[in-house]
């Protein structure tokens, strides 16, 4: 017998406060090609993307703001880039790593960098990064 946990639907609050329409684009899944992957020509296929429109938070991955703004320094192509820290809970738990989110209000597009699923929530945090 295994427990399930009955949250009574308790963080639905923190939904109602913080939730902001985003946008939602899964990266195409690779796969092995395999002859229904070329039209009739022998070109091949391109796979669309998935894409959703959600509301739900996103969130600083701080709430220290003096001593971590949520920014950090990654070394890429000879120096250090800033990158912007922020976290994502959703309902959802089938988004994979790469998956770009883009904040409807603002403009600014974010990537997941890696995920963990709560299961006493139901929910899943998934970790951001700043995308130019």
């Amino acid at each position: 017998m295994v427990f399930k946990f009955q949250n009574f639907n308790r963080f639905q609050f923190m939904f109602d406060r913080l939730k902001i329409p985003i946008h939602v684009v899964v990266p195409v899944k690779e796969h092995k090609l395999t002859a229904a992957d070329y039209d009739s020509s022998g070109d091949l296929i391109q796979s669309k993307a998935d894409e959703y429109d959600l509301i739900e938070p996103i969130v600083k991955s701080t709430t220290n703001t003096q001593t971590d703004p949520g920014t950090s320094f990654q070394n890429e192509g000879g120096g250090p880039v800033k990158t912007a820290q922020m976290e994502w809970v959703s309902r959802h738990d089938d988004f994979p790593r790469g998956t770009t989110i883009t904040v409807k209000t603002s403009g600014r597009a974010y990537q997941v960098e890696s995920f963990t699923y709560d299961e006493l929530a139901g929910l899943t945090t998934y970790y951001l990064k700043a995308v130019e």
